[in-house]
Formats: C-alpha cells, structure tokens, sequence
C-alpha cells in the first residue's frame, strides 16, 4: 500500500504541474485522489488489514485534500479485526 501511495502522490504532483493546474483546479483534484486513496486503503483495512491505516497516513499530499470521518476509520478498524479473527478462527 506505502508503494501504491508513492505512485499516486508522484502522479498527482506530475499531473499538477505538467498541466499548470490553478489552485482551485488542484484542490479539487486533490480532492477526488484523497476520496480515492481513503477507499483503496479503506477496503484493504476491511479486508482484515488494520495496519494498512498507517500507510494512509504517510501521504501527506494524498490525505490532505480529504479526511475521512473519524466513525468511518473506527467502523472500518473494528470490520477489519472481526474478519482477521473469523479468518484465524476458520479450520
């Protein structure tokens, strides 16, 4: 996930920069790639991978044009360690 992060932040800053893009045109980009990368990340972590949270946080220029709800990264925390267990508990 860090290495997926990396690409989309050397994407989004290639992107930016190569087009010109006016503030409000980056911001709003930069908010549809956090949105993307918080789902990406989200569905890993639901997946039963609490630690990838971590990687979400490391990209900085990912995360700063979205923050995801605070219940939202809780709620996906708590899926994630149900089906780690029910997976560990399976024969």
């Amino acid at each position: 996930m860090a290495r997926l992060g990396g690409y989309l932040t050397r994407l989004l800053v290639a992107f930016c920069v190569m087009h010109e893009l006016a503030a409000p045109q980056r911001a709003a980009l930069e908010t549809v790639t956090g949105t993307i990368w918080w789902r990406t990340v989200r569905a890993a972590i639901r997946s039963g991978a609490p630690g990838v949270l971590q990687a979400y946080r490391t990209q900085p220029v990912l995360t700063a044009g979205f923050r995801p709800a605070r219940v939202d990264e809780v709620m996906s925390m708590l899926v994630g360690a149900v089906r780690r267990t029910n997976d560990r508990l399976r024969f």
